[in-house]
């Protein structure tokens, strides 16, 4: 296929941007992204300590990679009808999404007092067994 020109290039770029289609994604990719600024300013960096930090990223990347894996193999069953594994991933998306923001909430409105920046907890260290896992 012949290169397009700049000008091509510029108008089907433009033209994504307003497929309808795309416009109705624009809400999904939003969110996919918004919560990263709490997770590893307001939760990670205030919560843990140096060494507890790297280890959470790590995992936290690491358990991102084997979910995308794990939730691309149940939408490409082949035993299920598109339908089905469209609905099937849209609520293990929602039911696990809704699980992080209820157990987020726990641990700003319950953690040691309550979520305030003022005052923040004592580091959490990943040997600290009482306190690392939950509220």
């Amino acid at each position: 296929e012949k290169a397009k020109t700049l000008k091509q290039e510029l108008q089907n770029v433009f033209a994504l941007f307003t497929n309808v289609h795309m416009l109705m994604l624009t809400p999904l990719i939003l969110q996919s992204n918004w919560f990263y600024t709490y997770e590893f300013n307001g939760v990670n960096a205030l919560l843990f300590n140096a060494r507890t930090r790297g280890l959470n990223s790590a995992l936290y990347w690491g358990m991102q990679m084997v979910g995308a894996l794990a939730l691309g193999k149940i939408l490409d069953l082949a035993c299920l009808p598109r339908r089905q594994r469209a609905l099937l991933g849209l609520t293990i998306v929602a039911v696990l999404n809704t699980i992080q923001w209820v157990y987020a909430a726990m641990i700003q409105l319950f953690f040691e007092g309550g979520y305030d920046r003022t005052r923040p907890p004592v580091p959490i260290d990943f040997t600290d067994t009482a306190r690392f896992w939950a509220p």
